[in-house]
């Protein structure tokens, strides 16, 4: 048996209501069978989000943790 093979998508958007954080929700359900789509959200990088850059919560760890991925 293979392992998959883990794509890694990145929506541009935050909001999470966005068509492409869609868009892509919906290719992960189409994929076929040996590829996994795992998505890393900009809001975790502190140039994207406003508030780890102002220092208002730390953006230290988190994208290792499995509760931030979407």
């Amino acid at each position: 048996m293979h392992k998959p093979l883990h794509l890694i998508g990145l929506v541009g958007s935050l909001r999470t209501q966005s068509y492409n954080r869609g868009l892509m929700e919906a290719a992960r359900e189409l994929l076929p069978e040996g590829l996994a789509l795992e998505s890393c959200p900009l809001g975790i990088i502190p140039p994207y989000n406003e508030d780890i850059r102002a220092g208002r919560i730390s953006g230290t760890g988190r994208t290792a943790a499995p509760e931030n991925r979407n």
